[in-house]
């Protein structure tokens, strides 16, 4: 990443995908910051997820009419 990009106090050990490919499987932030976003428009986050098998996230948020 460009320095003239980088936020202040940012260095190379969480530049952005490094956490996540990290061995242990990543820091979960990302999907903390989602659920919260969801939670915050009155929606839902369900994930179901089986070893072997793969992982379902379903996000559901309800839509208004237009004015």
């Amino acid at each position: 990443m460009d320095d003239c990009c980088r936020p202040a106090g940012d260095d190379e050990d969480t530049e952005r995908g490094r956490l996540a490919d990290a061995d242990d499987g990543g820091t979960g932030l990302g999907l903390a910051s989602a659920a919260t976003a969801i939670a915050g428009l009155g929606g839902t986050l369900d994930i179901d997820s089986e070893v072997g098998v793969g992982t379902t996230i379903t996000i559901t948020l309800q839509l208004s009419a237009a004015e």
